[in-house]
Parts: structure tokens; sequence; C-alpha cells
């Protein structure tokens, strides 16, 4: 699965968690994780495969669009398969993460970035209120989800952003 993400995924959970919880007052039945990007792809892959892996879920942009949109087919298998989804989930993406707002970004890059922008068609918008309808629609008991587009950002501007609303949402701070 996608470069490694089930070996990223069990250093995770076998040595990283292992290892703070040994060492820091942490409370393992609280446990976050944030991820822009192919961080957000990965965190979608962790709450598919191995949901009880975290509690919150801080997913930033997620590159649902990579290896053909396969993610799509982990959530139809894991809802095949399940009917309780025990996380606390916000999704978010900025406005512009359009295939229009990529090109646009993609203006000041070099004629074959340019080039590549263009041809290849992904509108991360369209695919994170995909993935978020599909979770909402599966009525998952356990599950808590928000998301949200922020205005005026692309993907290279919003991951603060996202950051921010994910740990406001995710631990009841004030917004």
């Amino acid at each position: 699965m996608m470069g490694g993400a089930g070996k990223f995924l069990a250093f995770i959970r076998d040595e990283l968690q292992p290892w703070v919880n040994a060492r820091y007052a942490a409370e393992p039945a609280s446990t976050a994780f944030f991820g822009h990007s192919q961080g957000g792809l990965f965190a979608n892959y962790v709450l598919l495969t191995e949901p009880g892996t975290f509690s919150h879920y801080g997913i930033g942009s997620p590159s649902l669009w990579w290896h053909n949109d396969m993610m799509f087919g982990y959530e139809t298998q894991f809802a095949a398969a399940h009917d309780n989804l025990a996380a606390k989930v916000f999704f978010a993406v900025g406005e512009h993460e359009t295939h229009e707002g990529r090109v646009r970004e993609a203006s000041r890059m070099s004629a074959a970035e340019q080039t590549a922008t263009e041809l290849r068609y992904i509108d991360m918008v369209a695919d994170t209120e995909r993935m978020v309808a599909a979770r909402r629609s599966r009525g998952y008991s356990g599950l808590e989800i928000e998301s949200v587009v922020l205005p005026d950002e692309f993907h290279v501007t919003v991951a603060h952003l996202n950051l921010s609303r994910s740990l406001r949402y995710l631990f009841d701070a004030p917004r």
C-alpha cells in the first residue's frame, strides 16, 4: 500500500506510541494524528484500516486522488465490514485546491511543471467533500465528523490553518 504505509503505521503503533507512553504522561485513550496532503492520505489509511490507533484525526488537504483514488475503495471495504467508527475527525481543504486553483498556483513554476499540472486533473476540494459525504452517509456509531473549505487558500498556504482548525475542533477549544 502506498509506498510503505503499513510499515509506517506498524512503527507508530508498535514502537513510537509505546515509547511515548513509557516516557511521558500521555493519555493512550486520547491520541491525535494530523496529516496534510500525503499525510492526510495516510490519516485516511489509518482511519480505514486500524482506526483505534488514534482517537482524533485532523485531515488536511488529503491526496485522495493518489493511486487512482484507491482510498475510496478502502472506504467502501471498511463500510461493508463495520457499523462503528469511534473517532473524532476534522477535514479541511483550501478553496483553491481545485484543478483551476492548482493551474493558477503552478503559473509561477517552470513551463514543464505548468504543463504537467494542466494535464493531470485533480480536484482536492471535490475529493474531500466526496470522502466526508461517504463517511457521513454510513451512519457510523461513534463517529464525530466535521469539515470545512477554507476560503482563499491554496495547497501550499493552507497547512497551518488546517492544523489550527483541526486542533480547535478535535479538542473543543474556542473557535
